[in-house]
């Protein structure tokens, strides 16, 4: 790289120290190139919280981060949602 672009040199550098965990879904057919699931996901939550004003009860907060992670865990294992909350009461 040119010397007049240090911060192309410098991005280089950590790209290259880095390179395993970046590029890990050019070697791994099931990783993904993006991270649209995890910020969906967040998404969700961080609406709930806007409209439903539940960030006043940390106890609630607790509660809904746990069903709505569950229930995002089966939807995308193509779960059925019911039947692992029965699961779950059951234990």
């Amino acid at each position: 790289m040119d010397p007049p672009y240090p911060e192309v040199l410098i991005f280089q550098k950590r790209i290259l120290k880095h390179r395993d965990p970046i590029l890990t879904f050019l070697y791994e057919y099931d990783v993904p190139a993006h991270n649209n699931a995890s910020e969906q996901a967040i998404r969700n939550v961080k609406v709930k919280l806007k409209v439903s004003g539940i960030s006043k009860s940390g106890a609630g907060k607790k509660i809904y981060a746990i069903i709505r992670s569950i229930t995002d865990t089966c939807i995308k294992n193509n779960q059925n949602i019911i039947n692992a909350f029965i699961t779950i009461a059951k234990n």
